[in-house]
């Protein structure tokens, strides 16, 4: 009796050693899944994140560039205009030096002989000046042209020329501008595009 006692005894402890150790490797198993789980889910994140990071990085770095090539146009463009501006500016000086009496004249002759030979030969001509030379320019014009303009010329000075002159025809649909400011201003458009095309390659290099 105490034989078989033993026995059920020892079998029923084998057995729940075994349970217990199926038990056991159940909950490893488990465990390690979990785990496996848990560590592929960190790995995906973090490649996620990383991805993530690469991309703000490089939207960052292209927004950076972009940023400064527009600065880099900004200044080509400040640049381009300070220096138009003072383009104008010597042009504007320099055309109103070269304004003088006997310049003034040449250029006053050359203009007036141009009209009077060609189509417009037929109709009086009026100078408007600068008020300060009305009078010599007046003397002037009755001395060396006006016998070249059979249909008459008139000087007037004008407030609004500051220096060279306009000339227009009697019936005032046809002017043209000899002024200092009309051909500086010409100048100036002629000269600005080359001007800027030298400047920004100045800068790039």
């Amino acid at each position: 009796m105490a034989d078989e006692l033993q026995s059920l005894l020892d079998r029923i402890q084998h057995e729940g050693l075994d349970k217990a150790k199926l038990e056991a490797d159940r909950i490893v198993a488990e465990a390690r899944k979990k785990a496996d789980a848990m560590v592929n889910e960190a790995h995906g994140t973090a490649d996620a994140l990383r991805k993530k990071a690469e991309a703000d990085a490089e939207a960052f770095a292209a927004r950076a560039r972009k940023t400064v090539q527009q600065a880099g146009r900004d200044v080509i463009l400040w640049i381009g205009e300070a220096v138009g501006k003072l383009l104008t500016d010597v042009l504007r000086a320099e055309t109103g030096k070269l304004m003088s009496d006997d310049f003034l004249k040449q250029l006053l002759s050359a203009a007036v002989e141009s009209y009077c030979r060609g189509p417009a030969g037929g109709v009086a001509i009026e100078v408007l000046v600068p008020p300060a030379q009305e009078k010599g320019l007046a003397e002037f014009v009755r001395q060396k042209l006006a016998a070249k303009c059979v249909a008459g010329i008139e000087i007037h000075g004008d407030r609004d020329v500051v220096g060279g002159f306009r000339i227009r025809m009697a019936d005032g649909r046809v002017q043209h501008d000899f002024t200092s400011e009309a051909i500086a201003a010409t100048l100036g458009r002629m000269l600005r595009p080359p001007l800027t095309t030298l400047v920004q390659n100045a800068l790039k290099t």
